[in-house]
């Protein structure tokens, strides 16, 4: 076989995102060539091609970029409008805060209703953040970021940027 055959075979493998070791295997199958002569092989063709490899990837790493991206900016954008939502006139907010630390007033710091009261109230606390608006702006700003720093790469190969 030829070495542009090899080099097309080697590409192909690559971009399909097939296991090193297989592609190894077959350069060996091919050419006889040791292990670690069909790795070097391998490498040296990897690091010629990398724009070439990266650009037969883009279809599948675009789709699933895309997808982050626009899942992200729902889950950003839900997380804003529901706390748009809790500061609006119609929330019906309590009109001061003794309404928060009533438990604290009515029992004084009595360390055994404080540890029966706050431990609950800390996971309590906990999962309201964890499935608040601020997560989900949280979570939705890293989906976004996420998606656009796997696809630099990937943009930068496209556009011919080093």
């Amino acid at each position: 076989m030829q070495d542009e055959e090899l080099t097309v075979f080697i590409l192909e493998g690559l971009s399909k995102s097939h296991d090193r070791d297989d592609i190894i295997t077959g350069i060996c199958g091919i050419t006889g060539l040791t292990w670690e002569e069909s790795e070097d092989m391998l490498e040296r063709v990897q690091a010629e091609n990398q724009a070439v490899v990266v650009r037969r990837q883009f279809p599948l790493m675009f789709i699933v970029a895309l997808t982050f991206f626009i899942a992200g900016f729902v889950l950003a954008a839900y997380g804003i409008y529901a706390i748009s939502l809790f500061f609006s006139p119609q929330a019906g907010l309590p009109a001061d805060l003794t309404t928060y630390f009533m438990p604290i007033i009515e029992h004084g710091l009595n360390p055994l209703h404080v540890v029966q009261t706050t431990i609950p109230a800390y996971f309590k606390l906990f999962v309201f953040f964890l499935f608040s608006p601020f997560s989900a702006i949280f979570f939705g700003i890293a989906m976004i970021i996420g998606s656009l720093v796997g696809m630099q790469d990937v943009w930068a190969a496209i556009l011919h940027w080093s």
